[in-house]
């Protein structure tokens, strides 16, 4: 029963990591949710499950990385969205939230497997496959136009757009 109840907690922790976003993606914007809160949600929930003493932190550790899991999904979703073509919307919505999040629920189950009952190689290597989305989010990543515009910033916005898809781009002025 613990082990089914830590494999939920996962699920749980997403369901309300995306009850979360409704309201988060409009106050702190989609880059700040997928850099700054989504990379310490995942942090603390690969701190918790590598440093678990008893599965009680592995359980609280799948609970906090549901939540991020939730708000990552939201808000990768919005930025996509609000920063491709339509054309491409796609694919990159495909390429950028369901096969990284396939892929890693997979790599996550086989090594799993691989290694149980050793929680903290999981968590060490969910750790480090964490760390470039987050600091490309942080670091890289304009904020989304749509986000910026709804704050009052055109100048911003535009920026980022001309970031996003290049300054060649007829669109832009529209």
């Amino acid at each position: 029963m613990e082990y089914f109840l830590s494999v939920s907690l996962l699920f749980l922790g997403s369901f309300f990591g995306t009850l979360c976003s409704f309201f988060l993606l409009d106050k702190l914007g989609r880059r700040s949710i997928l850099g700054f809160l989504c990379g310490g949600l995942f942090s603390t929930s690969h701190a918790l499950v590598f440093f678990a003493s008893d599965l009680s932190y592995v359980m609280a550790g799948r609970f906090v990385g549901g939540i991020g899991l939730g708000l990552q999904a939201a808000a990768a979703a919005a930025y996509i969205q609000e920063t491709t073509k339509r054309d491409v919307r796609g694919a990159a919505a495909f390429l950028g939230t369901q096969l990284p999040a396939a892929a890693g629920a997979a790599a996550a189950v086989w090594l799993g497997a691989a290694v149980a009952p050793r929680w903290w190689v999981v968590a060490l290597l969910g750790f480090a496959a964490s760390l470039p989305a987050a600091a490309a989010a942080l670091f890289w990543a304009p904020e989304s136009p749509h986000f910026l515009l709804s704050r009052g910033r055109e100048y911003s916005a535009a920026k980022s757009l001309e970031w996003l898809r290049g300054r060649q781009d007829d669109d832009i002025d529209r």
